[in-house]
C-alpha cells in the first residue's frame, strides 16, 4: 500500500518538494484509475458481473455516480450519452397502474417505449432498489423527471 503521507524531511529540504510530488501524482493516477474503471463499466459487465444484469440499474448508478462523485462525469460521458442513458433509464420504467416504478435491466425482454411500458408477465415487475437507483441517476444525469410516471 503506498502512503500518502510524505516522509519527514527537514523544512526547505528538495525531498519535500519531490515526496509532495510524488504524492500527488499518485493520487493524480489513482483517480484516473477509477474513472477509467467506473466509465468501463457503465457499457460492459465483464464476465464475474454478468449475473448483475437483472440489477443493471444499480451498476449503473454507482459508475455515474463514482464518476460524479471523482467530478469526471462530463468529461468522462458526453452529452449525448447522457441523453441517451436517460432515455435507456426511462424505458425501464413499468406503467402499471398499482405498481409503478423501474425495472433493473432488460432482461425480461418486454419491448419498451419512450415512457416505459406495461408489465409482459409476472415477473416483470419493478423493483424499489432499482426504482431509488434510476431516481438517483436520472437527478444525478441532469433530468427533470418529468418522464416519471
Amino acid at each position: 500500500m503506498v502512503s500518502v503521507e510524505p516522509a519527514a524531511a527537514p523544512a526547505g529540504d528538495a525531498a519535500d518538494d519531490s515526496d509532495a510530488a510524488t504524492v500527488a501524482t499518485e493520487a493524480a493516477e489513482r483517480w484516473l484509475a477509477h474513472a477509467h474503471f467506473y466509465r468501463f463499466h457503465m457499457s460492459r459487465l465483464p464476465r464475474p458481473y454478468l449475473s448483475l444484469d437483472t440489477s443493471r440499474m444499480t451498476a449503473l448508478y454507482f459508475c455515474v455516480v463514482g464518476l460524479d462523485v471523482l467530478g469526471a462525469l462530463e468529461a468522462f460521458v458526453p452529452e449525448a450519452e447522457r441523453r441517451a442513458l436517460v432515455d435507456w433509464i426511462y424505458a425501464l420504467q413499468v406503467l402499471d397502474s398499482e405498481n409503478g416504478g423501474f425495472r433493473g435491466g432488460g432482461w425480461a425482454g418486454n419491448a419498451r417505449g419512450e415512457r416505459g411500458s406495461s408489465p409482459a408477465h409476472d415477473a416483470d415487475a419493478p423493483h424499489l432498489a432499482m426504482t431509488y437507483s434510476a431516481l438517483a441517476l436520472l437527478v444525478t444525469l441532469g433530468d427533470d423527471l418529468g418522464r416519471v410516471d
